[in-house]
């Protein structure tokens, strides 16, 4: 994802945070590929993911062993 969008008129503009909910333009951050506003945007967007992907997993008997 870029970091500036370049709209008709050549003018830039500046990429929204990811994170859902958040209407905040990015900050540079070379970890965060320009994608997140906050370290707080961080955690919280890696909190819902990890949770959204638990939850998708609950229905799920199977276990991995490794």
């Amino acid at each position: 994802e870029e970091a500036n969008i370049c709209l008709d008129g050549g003018d830039m503009m500046q990429s929204m945070c990811i994170r859902n909910g958040c209407t905040n333009p990015t900050i540079e951050s070379p970890g965060w590929d320009n994608e997140y506003c906050s370290n707080e945007c961080v955690v919280n967007h890696c909190r819902d993911v990890f949770t959204a992907w638990v939850s998708s997993r609950q229905g799920s008997n199977q276990f991995t062993v490794k």
